[in-house]
Order: structure tokens, then sequence, then C-alpha cells
């Protein structure tokens, strides 16, 4: 619970303090403030993280396998990412990065399964509850980056708000997910299964979603204080029972791998959702504006109407008749491009939240073994003999438990 406060967190009051960074002083300093508490967090992991005094050393790194990983994922972000701006295959770029992407993930794949001490070992996939979590860990990031991309940009170009503003909003949900962790934590220790907690996170992710698909124009700070609360209960509730669900019955080697790759499609997730929700606000934006165009005719009521009527505003403010016509088509243009822009943002927000329902069914498919009692009075006592500090020994057999 405590560390998954971190991994939820970080992302969550990242737009408050970057919001105000921006207000106050310069956006450049959203990347300087990454120098210090980086070069705190090396500093504090070389004197605490160590290895414990039984574990060899882990031998040489598969550079060949993280290599055709930064190639073939690195190259499809890109893709993702530039499609649509680029008309996808119809340019030369795009198309040659297509091709370096598949060699290189099947390289990859081929590599991680023939190394002897592969990067990324893909054979702990075979374990159908960490299968399971990977899929849920990367809908997980999608779900945060998505949302913390989507929202400010919203609320900026389409309400209006400074970037300080947009991030105090999110401060609610930022608060709510830190309280989250640690209380879903109690649940799970009490017995309450990982899978309820899970699935009601992604229901709830679901519903913050589908308000925020149904704000518009006028939506002021409190219409968005319900949703943001929302997406903190959802998010918090997620980290902590996925980890329980993913990790719990698997053992030894396979426990340190799994968790590696449960962080990697965490990240892999808010990386390719990024690229994809963008190119999907990019696409849908144009087709919007390209049928809502269609009715702005001069043989439209409702649009020599509102033509007529800014004429006449922009004529009695001094303007000429042509200057004031050019600038009523202007404002004509505006409205439609904030429309469009609106209807994209409101499908973008529900076709994020659809992943979530999606992972609700999966579920179903994970098992975890409920302790005994017998195995519930071993744990304690084996964590009051680590806390008062028993011998070497001692404390390396429970942390070998």
């Amino acid at each position: 619970g405590l560390f998954g406060m971190g991994v939820v967190s970080g992302p969550l009051i990242g737009p408050v303090l970057g919001g105000y960074l921006t207000t106050h002083f310069t956006w450049r300093m959203i990347f300087y403030v990454n120098l210090p508490v980086g070069l705190i967090a090396l500093l504090l992991a070389m004197a605490n993280v160590t290895d414990p005094p039984d574990v060899k050393h882990p031998g040489k790194v598969d550079w060949q396998g993280l290599f055709w990983l930064i190639v073939g994922f690195g190259a499809l972000q890109i893709v993702l990412e530039r499609g649509e701006r680029d008309n996808w295959f119809q340019s030369q770029f795009i198309l040659i990065l297509s091709i370096v992407a598949v060699i290189g993930i099947v390289l990859f794949v081929i590599r991680e399964f023939t190394a002897d001490k592969p990067v990324v070992d893909l054979r702990v996939l075979r374990h159908r509850n960490l299968a399971v979590g990977v899929l849920m860990g990367f809908v997980i990031g999608l779900s945060i980056y998505t949302t913390v991309f989507l929202f400010p940009v919203f609320a900026q170009d389409l309400l209006g708000y400074s970037a300080l503003q947009t991030g105090l909003i999110l401060l609610p949900g930022a608060l709510t997910a830190a309280i989250m962790m640690p209380t879903v934590g109690v649940l799970l220790k009490k017995g309450v299964s990982p899978q309820l907690i899970a699935g009601s996170g992604f229901l709830i992710f679901f519903i913050f979603c589908v308000l925020l698909s149904r704000q518009d124009l006028s939506s002021g700070p409190h219409d968005f204080l319900l949703p943001v609360i929302l997406r903190g209960l959802g998010l918090g509730s997620l980290s902590v029972p996925i980890n329980t669900i993913a990790l719990t019955n698997i053992f030894g080697h396979d426990l340190s791998e799994g968790s590696g790759f449960l962080s990697m499609s965490r990240q892999l997730g808010g990386s390719f959702g990024t690229a994809l929700i963008a190119t999907f606000v990019e696409w849908r934006e144009a087709f919007h504006r390209s049928q809502m165009v269609t009715h702005l005719t001069k043989y439209s009521y409702e649009t020599r109407y509102w033509l007529n009527n800014f004429i006449h505003h922009f004529y009695s403010m001094g303007s000429s008749m042509m200057t004031a016509k050019l600038q009523g088509w202007k404002l004509i243009s505006f409205g439609l491009a904030q429309q469009s822009m609106l209807m994209t943002y409101d499908e973008a927000f529900y076709v994020v939240g659809l992943f979530s329902l999606i992972c609700i069914p999966t579920l179903l498919f994970t098992f975890v073994k409920k302790k005994d009692k017998k195995d519930q009075k071993k744990q304690r006592v084996n964590g009051r003999s680590g806390v008062n500090g028993s011998s070497r020994k001692t404390s390396s057999a429970v942390e070998a438990g």
C-alpha cells in the first residue's frame, strides 16, 4: 500500500506542481525540477539499497535483448504518435519506422526466448495470474497517463483555465488516491478479495470517464470535483490488488522477473496510451470538423442568422462592412473548432473508460489462494521474529519465506 502511494500519487500530484511552476516561473522548470529530486533518489538508493548477502552476482546484462526492446517499441511509439499527422503509410518515414518496429519486436521476442538470462523473461507469462496482471497493469498505466494528458489540454484550451487552476482541480483526486492505498492494504489484510477491490476500482474509473465525457463549455471547477474524487478512488483501488493478484502465487526467480514485467507493462501502457489517444484526438477532431462544416452554407438559416448578428456587432464597433463580414466568419470558424474539439475530448474520455471496463471480466480468470489460519499464525510469528532482531540465520529464513 505504501509503495503504491508513490506509484499512483506521483502522476496525480505532478499536474499541481507543474501548474504552479509553469504559472509562476517558466515551463522549463517542469524539467529542471527532476534534477534535484533524481539526485536525492540516487544518493538514497546508493546508501540504503543493497542485495541480501546470499544473492549471487546476477551476471552480464542482456544488452542485445535491451537493444531490440528499445528499437522495436521505440519505433512503434513514434509510429503511433505521428502516424495520423503524417498520413500513415503514405509517409516514407512512417513506413520505414513500421518495418523497423516489426523487425525489432520480433527479434526481441526471439532473443528473450533463447538468451540464458534475458532482460525480460517472457516465460513467466505462463503464470495465468501474471499474464492477466500484466494486461491490467498496461491498462492502469494507460488510464493514469492518458487522463493526465487529456484533462489539462481540455481544461486549458477549451475552458480557459490556467495551468495552476487545472492542477488544483486534479488535487482532490491525488489526495483521495493517497488515502486509498493504505486503506486497500488493510482491506486485503483482513481477507477482502483482491479481485473484488480491483473490479470495483475499474468500475469507479469507468464512471469517472463517463462523467467527464458529459462535460461542456459551460462546466466550472465544481463540476469536476466528483469525477476527480472518483478517479482517485478508482486508481487507488487498483495498484495494490493487481500486484497481489499477479504475484501472490509465484515464487523465486519468477517472482522477481514477474515484478519487473508488471512495472514495465505500466510504463508501456502510459507511453502507448498517450501516443494512441493523441492520434485518436487528431483523427476524431478532423472527422467532426469535416462533418460540421458541411452545415455552414449561405443557404443555412442558422448560419445566416448568426453571421448577420456578428456582422452587425462588429460593424457597430467601428469595423467596415467587409471587415465585419470577415470577422463574423472567423468567429463562426472559432466556434466550430471549439465544438469539434469538445466532441472529440468527450469521446476520448469515454474510450479510455472502456479500456478499464473491459478489464473487469478478465478478473474471472485469476485465482488467489487464501491463507489458512496456520499460515497466518506462522506469518505473524515470523514477522515478530524479524522485528525483534533475532539472529541473522532466523532473519534470513524469514526473508526467504
